[in-house]
């Protein structure tokens, strides 16, 4: 895995100016043996639109609700400010629900 974690926050703030508008996960594996629990889980009930349920690039991201449904899989190349509507749905369902 390339890339130290600060390294990865600055490419994260230089291509999506993101860095500090998500809580990020410090790096670990997300495919073969050594997989993250968390990235297991989410590949199992989200996989890529192709079907496969690896994570092709680091920079694929998975959002999950209020009650820790897996809610969509976006690809490495989506920006964060196009998943605005998701989140936006995702907390008026949470306001809604009153949790």
């Amino acid at each position: 895995m390339a890339g130290t974690h600060e390294e990865i926050l600055e490419f994260v703030e230089k291509n999506f100016q993101a860095k500090d508008k998500f809580t990020w996960f410090e790096k670990g594996h997300v495919n073969g043996k050594e997989t993250r629990e968390v990235y297991s889980f989410l590949k199992q009930k989200l996989p890529a639109e192709d079907g496969t349920k690896d994570i092709r690039w680091n920079f694929a991201k998975f959002l999950v609700d209020h009650e820790g449904i897996p809610y969509k899989r976006f690809g490495p190349k989506t920006n964060p400010e196009e998943m605005k509507a998701d989140i936006e749905e995702l907390l008026a369902k949470r306001n809604a629900s009153g949790k």
